[in-house]
């Protein structure tokens, strides 16, 4: 039987430890933030109770931190990485943190500061399955003629936008591209499809009327368990 890799190092002594994060708020929110926008890897969803189960991993995702505002993570998950059927299966994931909202509320109300500090931030999540959205197909397509041959970079010379982070990642069968970068660099034309495609996800997650009889949210860990992991509870 296999036993759990032992930790070593030129070290007297190695410990594995799990210490709380540092108490300022807004990096611990920002901490289980990244959790839930990174989280999870796959979505198993079953159309009806009798249906066998579908499994969707995750093939997409798209992140922006817009200053003082709010982060949006839109991630799509689906059963196939290039090759998509007409009967192909998808999940758009939209992780939302209003970070303006946390702010105000630990400036309004600072003698509660040891209530907040273990808080949960004033996060959404909205998971949308689709089969066969013409709209994702689109996305997912339009990021690949961008992503194919790499992000390049450059110097931003004009005025800076009101953003601080952008990311994209796309997986496919031969690998995975993965990119960010703050505003003072810029690829303008990944940036206006991001820009565009957040709009066109947005318009999948508040728009899909159909109904699904179960999704099972695949986490590595539980958000539960993360959230003590941060907080020390």
């Amino acid at each position: 039987m296999k036993i759990k890799p032992i930790e070593e190092g030129n070290a007297s002594e190695i410990h594995e430890v799990c210490y709380p994060l540092i108490k300022l708020i807004m990096l611990r929110y920002e901490a289980i933030s990244d959790f839930l926008a990174e989280e999870p890897y796959f979505i198993h969803i079953k159309k009806e109770k009798d249906t066998k189960t579908i499994t969707c991993e995750k093939i997409m995702s798209l992140f922006l931190d817009v200053n003082n505002s709010h982060t949006v993570t839109y991630t799509i998950f689906s059963n196939e990485r290039e090759e998509f059927s007409q009967d192909w299966y998808s999940v758009v994931r939209k992780v939302y943190w209003d970070k303006k909202s946390d702010q105000l509320l630990m400036k309004e109300n600072p003698d509660q500061r040891e209530a907040y500090i273990n808080a949960w931030p004033s996060i959404t999540i909205k998971s949308i399955i689709t089969r066969g959205n013409d709209a994702v197909k689109g996305v997912i397509e339009g990021v690949d003629r961008i992503v194919v041959n790499g992000i390049v970079l450059s110097p931003r010379k004009e005025a800076l936008p009101n953003w601080k982070d952008i990311a994209v990642m796309r997986r496919f069968d031969w690998g995975e591209v993965r990119n960010c970068w703050g505003a003072s660099h810029q690829n303008t034309i990944m940036e206006e499809y991001i820009f565009d495609s957040l709009r066109k996800l947005e318009q999948v997650v508040t728009g899909e009327q159909s109904i699904f009889h179960k999704m099972m949210i695949d986490y590595q860990i539980l958000p539960e368990l993360f959230h003590r992991s941060i907080t020390g509870e």
